[in-house]
């Protein structure tokens, strides 16, 4: 399907029939469960039929019980073939009630959560532009991602709103259900949590927690201070005479390096207090970017054409 057609849609899931052991068997205990309810119904559905029943009809049924009889919460179930118990699960009824009594909230986005939400946003494009820079590359294994654009801007705010309607929120929408928002549509769009990664110590390096690098004559002694030279390089890496900087690196760069200009009024920061935002965004663990790597990320993401450095020293937001 195409982007322009899939942008339309908040959320896309995609349905797989995986043939695992696990998925088999919850499925085979459900269905057992179902009829197990079926049996003995007295003319009444229950389980699947009752859920699959026409909307005209449960809707008939619902309207003649609801001045007398209460709802139930939770469906009447029978334990697994396997004798696990049943687990708890709203009736329809309940739900289209409690939904309905949802829809009357109306909280509006706090300040806190429309600058999350930004910076969620920020933070999806540069995930989809680095996917889209990783499939011109022949070599990469990488998956074409979903395309990002001002409808996803939207769906953000749809879905934090309706998880603060669900929450019983009547004021503002918060932090958290913009969390759980771009968690949902990260979970639709098949992208992990995070794509940036704290850095592990590398083989062979002391991580200052006992480990001792492997014998050799390449590999640092410990004790032995590192030159004034490798000590600037940080954690890039010098290919042909030239510092190149690491693909994990360029990765955490880039997103900071979008934080940080959507947090700023400014379409241009100064390059020394960039580098000062980027290694203040970095988290606990991993080294600070040092002059050299910050200035070979520069030059990779100018050449990207996501950034513009002047003889100034300003770094500007393409």
């Amino acid at each position: 399907m195409p982007d322009s057609l899939l942008s339309r849609f908040d959320l896309v899931f995609v349905v797989r029939d995986l043939t695992t052991e696990a998925i088999d068997r919850k499925i085979a205990t459900q269905v057992l469960r179902q009829a197990g309810l079926r049996a003995g119904a007295e003319g009444r559905k229950h389980g699947v039929e009752q859920i699959h029943s026409s909307i005209l009809e449960r809707r008939q049924d619902v309207d003649t019980r609801r001045s007398q009889e209460a709802t139930e919460i939770f469906q009447k179930s029978i334990p697994g073939p396997d004798g696990e118990p049943a687990p708890e699960v709203l009736t329809i009824d309940f739900l289209r009630k409690y939904l309905r009594y949802c829809r009357r909230l109306t909280p509006v986005m706090s300040e806190a959560a429309q600058a999350l939400v930004a910076e969620k946003y920020v933070d999806m494009r540069m995930r989809f532009q680095s996917g889209y820079a990783e499939l011109n590359n022949p070599e990469s294994t990488k998956k074409p991602r979903l395309a990002v654009t001002t409808r996803t801007l939207e769906a953000i705010i749809r879905l934090s709103t309706a998880h603060a309607k669900l929450r019983l929120r009547k004021d503002e929408v918060l932090e958290e259900d913009v969390e759980a928002a771009y968690k949902l549509m990260l979970a639709a769009r098949e992208e992990e949590d995070t794509d940036v990664a704290p850095l592990q110590p590398a083989d062979g390096v002391d991580d200052g927690e006992g480990g001792a690098p492997p014998p050799g004559d390449d590999a640092p002694r410990r004790g032995q201070k590192r030159s004034r030279e490798e000590s600037d390089i940080g954690a890039a890496e010098v290919a042909d005479g030239s510092i190149v900087i690491s693909p994990a690196r360029l990765a955490t760069l880039t997103t900071l390096v979008a934080r940080a200009f959507a947090r700023s009024p400014e379409q241009e920061i100064h390059r020394g207090d960039l580098l000062e935002n980027v290694n203040a965004g970095l988290v606990q663990g991993e080294p600070n970017f040092t002059e050299v790597e910050f200035s070979a990320g520069m030059d990779n993401l100018e050449a990207q054409n996501k950034i513009m450095l002047t003889d100034s020293g300003m770094v500007v937001s393409c």
